[in-house]
């Protein structure tokens, strides 16, 4: 049929929606009852002010002055006051929003204050000026699924634009949203949902698909998002929620959130992301102001529909202070209650409240409000109450056991009441919601704790059996419930729900949701029987736990290593151990700078991989080897074990499939193997590869594989001695990892950023602070890879500025951490710098030279270089070795021939500085040989 609406543009959308409903072809998707269609009518005459008869009584004669007043239960719904600067401001922004100019609005106020109401007000001057509105509720359950809010906005979506322009709209990003939204996949029943991708990956794939769906809607028109409730966000969302306010410049939407003032301080994610909107201007912040005694007047009038005795006024604004909702919430308490109307039925100049009754206590009124309801709708709303704040009503009536014409009687009544309304739902459903959430808390604190457990147990019960067709997209939910069941449920049960959720959470890219799901399944598995199974599961959870924790918490923390510890112990008394597990401790090793461990875990895990034959199992044992001998200074097994795995990589086309937890497989192999061709001297080839390593994670879009090909990057150009350069793509390094919260990799590209501008600055305090914060924030990731490296840097970086006596504390650090760590792939480098750090000290304190020592340390530096291999290290020995040799008085040859073999073995890279310096010098010292 066609749209009423297309016929008819002031017919309500809601009922709209009824008549479709009711025109359904599909005998699931109609009203299953007249009942069910006449509780949609009534809610929606109710809405848009088309009353019913009056419940009770007659109209009694008055005076002019004073009017009498409908019968209890019918007041007005409260209107909007004393917003008139907040709605023109954000009138404003939605006109910038039409031009293509988006933004992000916060609106602050304590509970009560109207922040809702001012949202919806603002959806009606939006919807008014063509905009597209979308809501979503972040929800006060702890366990409630990952992007609540963002998962709404997309069902929104899909019943206000159909499911073919949704599809339409859609394309590439599919997949993703559903992943996002699992409800969607009824609506896209053919989608080919892509592959599993590494955590960082699908996170910005995820937030990817979600800005560019907002992207190509808003070309055809303007879009309002309304965010209810950001307090209760879970990290996910908080996450998407800064992805997207970064990118709303310039694009036709408008995001505005609301959240209770101060309730970011129990929310560290949130209270740091609201921190950096602030700071960078990213968010209007607009808080909302207690109303005047002239303005909450002016709602009582609104709610009694007449004018009201000044004293009433004043009481009512003694009592509610300002706040809106208990101005509500006390005006429909005098009612109820009897105290409002004298005996004629015309107002009382003075109603009189219990003793102590303030707006600090409206949670009495609620109680009193909820009390007044017949048992039955109590215990059918307190079921509710246990569903969320929102909940479908095939559902609930499932949970309650109730059917028929009670169960709809206590549907009505509480609607009447005004403690729940419709909600718009997916498909046609029935959706109900609490009107405040303070209603809702007083029902669950009208709960024992035994009765909580029950109605928790009788929830899942429920779910499993209304949507047993399809269960996937209710196993956060199931998982909820069944966790706050306690010991009511059956814990394996509870367990694999658990499981099953930090799964759906982690494939979601919700990191923070995986972790909670899964320590809770971890910690639960305590109540199953000891058995080979359950030592087996528990494995499963702890490999799988690894992965959101490692993203988290930072890859070397001490958080993952307890983890790692209870996993090595179940090995030990399952008698195996997986390759998977291997891989994630040799990469523990390695990330936490411990090289012995990361070189006996690489052994082990290449000959399980020579035993198993597998063919992603070896390239990860290849990688391991490459990169722990890079490390340690052993240059050509590293390059041939890396080039060993790329070999192998490319027997198959590019695919995803070639990504392991964390990154790309090949740009992981290729970014280490640039750096070992540049030991090995050959320069230009370490460039080449460099290169292929960052255009490979571009073309994957790979947001974690490159950021650490650029950051190999940015230390290639840095040992290269490419300082303008270095300093180029340190910066670039810098703006992807700060935009996708990369911490560790943040940390060392702001120290070679602060390396470059010390060195282009000739020395100063700015560069050489930037090194010192970025090496604490390193060592704040519990990251001890390349410590020698960046005290290696900062000392250059001291004696640059002529802190000679600091330079060489710091190396005397790079020195501790290479022993401490057996981090030796740069220990020539630091005699090196040994060496020329006494001479510039002897030369600025204008002291005798000592050639002897430096000239040893040098000698040490080209011994080690060439036990090594490391032809560029060896250069920059040799070159030195010469530079004193020609300070001395008497030269001699043997320097110039020591310098002039070394020069001899490169076949590449003679643009570099290091060989220019190198072939200039030999020149003159040739020269004036001759």
């Amino acid at each position: 049929p066609p749209s009423p609406r297309s016929m008819n543009p002031n017919l309500p959308a809601d009922l709209e929606r009824v008549i479709l409903r009711a025109l359904e072809k599909q005998r699931e998707r109609r009203y299953p009852t007249v009942a069910e269609l006449l509780l949609d009518v009534r809610t929606i005459r109710a809405r848009v002010g088309v009353r019913d008869a009056p419940l009770s009584g007659s109209w009694k004669e008055t005076t002019a002055a004073q009017a009498p007043v409908e019968p209890i239960g019918w007041i007005a719904k409260a209107p909007l006051v004393g917003r008139d600067w907040e709605r023109a401001r954000i009138a404003g922004l939605l006109r910038q929003a039409s031009g293509g100019v988006g933004s992000a609005v916060l609106i602050w106020g304590e509970p009560g204050i109207g922040k809702t109401r001012l949202g919806e007000s603002v959806l009606d001057d939006a919807r008014s000026s063509g905009f597209l509105c979308l809501t979503g509720h972040c929800l006060e359950m702890e366990g409630s699924p990952p992007f609540t809010p963002f998962a709404e906005i997309l069902e929104a979506a899909v019943s206000e634009m159909g499911t073919d322009r949704m599809r339409a709209l859609l394309e590439e990003e599919a997949p993703d949203l559903v992943k996002l939204a699992p409800r969607l996949q009824s609506a896209f029943p053919h989608l080919t949902v892509p592959p599993d991708q590494p955590p960082e990956q699908e996170r910005w794939q995820l937030f990817n698909a979600f800005s560019a769906f907002l992207e190509v809607s808003a070309k055809h028109r303007p879009i309002l998002l309304l965010v209810e409730d950001l307090q209760w966000a879970d990290a996910s969302t908080v996450n998407l929620l800064r992805f997207l306010a970064s990118r709303l410049a310039d694009i036709a939407v408008i995001l505005i959130c609301t959240l209770r003032e101060g309730a970011q301080e129990e929310n560290d994610s949130l209270r740091q992301a609201l921190e950096e909107l602030v700071r960078h201007r990213m968010a209007h912040q607009l808080t909302l102001r207690r109303l005047s005694e002239s303005e909450v007047k002016s709602i009582v009038n609104a709610l009694l529909r007449q004018e009201t005795p000044p004293r009433l006024g004043d009481a009512v604004f003694q009592w509610s202070e300002g706040n809106p909702f208990f101005v509500e919430e006390i005006v429909q308490h005098l009612l109820e209650e009897g105290k409002l109307l004298d005996e004629s039925g015309l107002l009382l100049e003075e109603p009189v409240l219990d003793r102590g009754y303030t707006s600090k206590t409206v949670e009495f009124v609620i109680r009193r409000r909820i009390g007044r309801l017949r048992p039955e709708t109590r215990k059918v709303l307190a079921a509710g109450a246990i569903l969320g704040r929102q909940f479908e009503l095939r559902l609930l009536e499932k949970l309650t056991g109730n059917e028929g014409e009670s169960f709809l009687e206590a549907v009505e009544e509480g609607e009447q009441a005004r403690i729940m309304a419709p909600a718009p739902g997916l498909y046609g459903e029935t959706v109900y919601s609490f009107t405040h959430a303070l209603i809702r808390q007083g029902f669950l604190q009208s709960l024992s704790a035994p009765r909580r457990q029950r109605l928790h147990l009788a929830a899942a019960q429920a779910i499993e059996e209304v949507f047993s067709p399809d269960l996937s997209p209710h196993v956060p939910d199931l998982a909820y419930h069944l966790s706050n069941a306690g010991s009511l449920a059956d814990p394996d049960r509870t367990v694999d729900y658990l499981t099953r959720a930090g799964q759906l959470a982690l494939k979601a890219s919700a990191f923070d949701d995986a972790i909670r799901l899964l320590r809770d399944g971890i910690d639960r598995m305590g109540a199953l029987p000891d058995s080979p199974e359950r030592t087996r599961r528990e494995l499963e959870l702890l490999l799988t736990l690894a992965s959101p924790l490692s993203v988290v918490h930072g890859f070397g923390s001490s958080v993952v290593e307890r983890v790692y510890e209870r996993a090595r112990l179940l090995c030990r008394r399952s008698g195996r151990t997986p390759a998977s597990f291997v891989a994630l401790l040799w990469r523990f090793y390695i990330i936490r700078g411990d090289l012995t461990g990361a070189r006996e875990t690489a052994d082990r895990f290449l000959e399980e991989a020579l035993r198993q034959e597998d063919r992603l199992t070896r390239i990860d044992a290849l990688r391991a080897q490459g990169c722990t001998r890079l490390w340690q200074g052993e240059f050509s097994e590293a390059r041939q074990y890396l080039e060993q795995a790329l070999a192998l990589l490319r027997e198959a086309p590019l695919s995803t499939a070639d990504s392991d937890y964390m990154e790309d497989r090949a740009v992981f192999a290729l970014f280490h193997l640039s750096w070992t061709l540049w030991f090995l001297g050959f320069p230009d080839e370490a460039l080449r590869r460099s290169q292929e390593a960052v255009e490979r994670s571009r073309t994957l879009r790979q947001p974690f594989s490159e950021a650490g090909a650029l950051l190999f990057q940015v230390y290639l150009r840095q040992t290269r001695r490419e300082v303008d350069e270095a300093l180029a793509a340190a910066e670039e390094t810098i703006r992807l990892t700060e935009r996708q919260s990369y911490p560790f990799w943040l940390a060392a590209a702001r120290i070679v950023h602060g390396w470059a501008t010390t060195l282009l600055n000739g020395g100063g305090e700015p560069g050489i602070r930037r090194m010192r914060d970025g090496i604490d924030e390193w060592k704040a990731t519990q990251t001890g890879a390349a410590t020698t490296y960046y005290y290696l840097l900062l000392a250059e970086g001291l004696a640059a500025d002529g802190r000679f006596d600091e330079a060489l504390k710091a190396l005397a650090e790079a020195t501790s951490e290479m022993d401490r760590r057996g981090e030796c792939a740069l220990e020539a480098e630091m005699h090196r710098l040994e060496g020329e750090l006494k001479w510039k000290a002897a030369l600025a304190r204008r002291e005798v030279v000592p050639f002897e020592a430096i000239g040893k340390a040098y000698r040490l530096a080209l011994e080690i270089a060439e036990k090594q291999r490391a032809g560029s290290l060896a250069l920059r020995a040799a070159t030195g070795l010469l530079e004193l040799d020609r300070a001395r008085a008497v030269p001699t040859p043997e320097a110039r021939e020591r310098l002039r073999t070394v020069l001899s073995a490169f076949t590449e890279g003679f643009d570099t500085p290091d060989l220019r310096r190198a072939a200039d010098l030999l020149a003159q010292a040739d020269s004036k040989a001759g």
